[in-house]
């Protein structure tokens, strides 16, 4: 990672915006990111270094927040990096608007093949002046899969994505004292603490603005924990892991707003039941499926989704998700371990 540090850590001493800090840790690398850390602190009085044993990108970043002594905070990624106004335009709309969270737009070649730079604003200018709006309007857009687009995926609906925000930390700025008033933090998992984070910020806001603005360059490298999430191995664990703290934020939100949310992720559960099946049926026995769909909320969620056979081109998506329906899991983790055995791609549901 040291020699991607160099590009983000000089395009946020390039930003035009002046009085900033910039928080570099040290999460236990074993290469020279120390040296190099040390070095930029001794260069710029703007940058703060933290070495510590490692602990994991949660850990690192509540080190950071723990010393943080600027009015707004970001989070930059070591392998992404920033253009010169990414600061100074996001500070003057909070300024404007006096808001606890502030949503950006990002660049990134993550979501094209091949490869190609592309620019992704938000969705809508939104601007919400209570929890109530940020709840109703902006949340669904970021948490997980709703039973209704869903629906929209499996009838082939092209613009069934059209309506879903990325829930990346990153494309975020909040006011240091929201942070603090509200006690957030990373909370320490294996994937998926940043959109958790995002969530938990959104149920505390009482106000949100945005800035259409695309300054901040999203290149995830696909090496290390990135590519370790999507071995067979641990998709399991994730999917897991990340029910249980959807599970665990939709509780919160139904005992705040007094109704239900799991038809916000019904979708993501369907679909990660089905993804964690397609991943393991070839060198896993179906008891541990079993088991797996026993540990979530499989019945309830797939009673929310509503899905018809027919033919054409979507059949291949919708049957699982009726299988799903009808209870047959038996039923479809033998067709999917057999379909592995033919070489009939299931690659829709990896």
């Amino acid at each position: 990672m040291e020699r991607f540090l160099n590009r983000s850590v000089e395009s946020l001493l390039a930003t035009d915006y002046e009085n900033k800090e910039i928080i570099l840790v040290n999460d236990g690398s074993s290469d020279s990111t120390r040296q190099l850390i040390d070095s930029y602190c001794s260069m710029h009085q703007c940058i703060k270094g933290i070495h510590k044993p490692n602990g994991g990108v949660a850990s690192a970043r509540n080190a950071g927040l723990d010393i943080v002594a600027g009015k707004y905070v970001v989070f930059v990624d070591p392998d992404d990096y920033v253009d010169t106004d990414y600061i100074s335009t996001a500070v003057r709309k909070a300024e404007d608007k006096q808001c606890d969270i502030l949503l950006m737009g990002y660049s990134t070649p993550w979501f094209s093949n091949p490869p190609v730079w592309k620019d992704y604003p938000p969705i809508e200018d939104y601007e919400c002046r209570s929890n109530a709006e940020i709840i109703s309007m902006v949340f669904p857009r970021f948490f997980g899969m709703s039973s209704e687009r869903l629906a929209r995926w499996i009838s082939g609906d092209q613009t069934w994505q059209n309506d879903k925000e990325l829930p990346a930390v990153c494309r975020a700025m909040f006011r240091s004292d929201f942070i603090k008033c509200n006690g957030l933090k990373f909370r320490n998992l294996k994937v998926g603490e940043d959109s958790i984070f995002l969530y938990e910020s959104m149920i505390c806001a009482d106000s949100l603005s945005t800035v259409r603005s695309c300054s901040y360059k999203y290149e995830p490298l696909q090496q290390g924990a990135i590519v370790s999430t999507l071995k067979p191995e641990n998709i399991l664990r994730n999917k897991r892991i990340l029910h249980c703290e959807m599970t665990r934020i939709a509780t919160k939100l139904e005992k705040i707003h007094g109704r239900s949310f799991l038809d916000h992720y019904a979708g993501s559960i369907v679909i990660g039941a089905i993804q964690v099946a397609n991943s393991i049926c070839d060198n896993h026995p179906y008891k541990e499926w079993k088991e797996y769909l026993s540990s979530i909320d499989i019945k309830r969620a797939s009673n929310c989704v509503s899905v018809h056979l027919q033919r054409g081109g979507v059949f291949k998506r919708a049957l699982p998700v009726w299988l799903i329906k009808k209870h047959q899991y038996r039923l479809l983790y033998f067709l999917l371990k057999v379909a592995h055995r033919l070489k009939i791609s299931a690659n829709e549901w990896g």
